[in-house]
């Protein structure tokens, strides 16, 4: 029987909900989300939807003189607090009533259920594969493209016998390069398109070359994203993972179990039990005049089935192209190898200035190995 939902003008019941999302949605107690929340729990319930400036100046700290053509903080955090709220209620952490913040709309509003039962996940149009499809295919050419001269100097023969690649240039199984995408509704709308980092692209051209020139049984390697990834992929083939970390899909819950890098509640990341800061300052701001920091990572693992993981990516699009910079550089893998020993199961974290969401330097923050012995015994992939 379908569910049936309504909105609400119940302010009591608004803030109930709210408090619950609060306590268990995994907003945070403190944070630049959790004062985005406040803040428009708090003008909803005086009635209001305030403007762009408003929250800029006020939550974010930002000028009177605010332009929100030039600085896009607060639109980039009003789509990562829907997002928040909504896995919060599709992951089933809450259930009954719920809170939303509407599509192109700077206010909260109250989702009662009208039969009980818990919020269905909801159902994407893919439109055609929009813009997945149209990144997947210009990747697809763009392989072919480089791959085309069997003939042509080996210019990356050391970079395959490096730290990253050497245990999967030797490996007997086929490999899959996966593109991170997600879902961004457009403004007034229940369906989804699949979004990829514009810096995917980049990514996807450089280690193209690396992958393309093994000698595999298996051919040339293939190309999905990974909304498209099966278990069964993951499973039988070797993964090589290009895009930003929070959008790994089934990859995330066995490479967060070795990993040091956490997603704090506060969706901020940091690496554990190590010392070491990771301001992300300015890192969700995409402005071209901004000079501001991101992080790169890198990361080399056992799959489930005698095959190998590889992680290039990033907070963000420019942590995502250094990383794939980092990959194919002689010069940043023999660092690396040097800081790793001989380890095989390793991870590492790169300090990356950028300005806007482009990189312009990196900086080896931390490297360390990965005890990936029970990885995949606790979960089938």
């Amino acid at each position: 029987m379908e569910i049936g939902r309504k909105t609400t003008n119940d302010t009591a019941a608004l803030q109930d909900a709210a408090a619950t999302l609060r306590q268990n949605g995994g907003l945070g107690q403190q944070g630049l989300l959790v004062d985005l929340f406040d803040y428009l729990l708090k003008t909803t319930i005086e009635g209001r939807s305030p403007k762009e400036s408003e929250i800029a100046i006020e939550v974010f700290g930002r000028d009177p003189a605010f332009n929100p053509t030039e600085d896009a903080t607060v639109r980039v955090y009003i789509h990562r607090l829907r997002k928040k709220i909504g896995d919060a209620y599709v992951s089933g952490q809450i259930a009954g009533s719920r809170v939303v913040l509407p599509r192109g709309e700077y206010r909260l509003e109250l989702m009662r259920e009208e039969k009980g039962g818990a919020p269905e996940k909801p159902s994407f149009k893919r439109m055609g594969g929009l813009v997945a499809g149209v990144v997947i295919g210009a990747g697809l050419v763009l392989l072919v493209n480089l791959l085309w001269s069997s003939n042509a100097p080996d210019r990356f023969a050391e970079v395959r016998q490096s730290v990253v690649w050497k245990l999967l240039a030797g490996s007997s199984r086929p490999t899959s390069i996966v593109l991170g995408d997600y879902v961004m509704p457009p403004p007034g709308h229940d369906y989804g398109m699949l979004m990829m980092p514009v810096a995917g692209g980049a990514a996807l051209q450089a280690i193209l070359p690396v992958l393309g020139s093994m000698d595999s049984k298996w051919g040339d390697p293939r190309l999905i994203s990974m909304s498209e990834t099966t278990p069964d992929r993951i499973k039988l083939s070797n993964i090589v993972y290009l895009g930003r970390l929070d959008t790994m899909g089934d990859l995330a819950k066995p490479w967060q179990s070795v990993s040091r890098l956490r997603l704090s509640s506060g969706n901020e990341w940091y690496i554990k039990g190590v010392n070491i800061a990771m301001n992300r300052e300015r890192t969700e701001i995409e402005v071209a005049s901004s000079t501001h920091r991101d992080f790169a990572y890198i990361a080399t693992f056992p799959g489930p089935n005698d095959t190998r993981v590889v992680i290039i990516g990033g907070v963000e699009s420019a942590g995502l192209a250094q990383a794939a910079e980092i990959a194919i550089s002689p010069k940043f893998l023999s660092e690396l190898a040097s800081k790793v020993g001989g380890a095989h199961d390793f991870e590492a974290v790169y300090d990356v200035r950028t300005m806007g969401t482009t990189n312009i330097g990196a900086s080896l923050l931390y490297s360390g190995p990965i005890n990936a012995r029970n990885i995949w015994s606790a979960q089938d992939p």
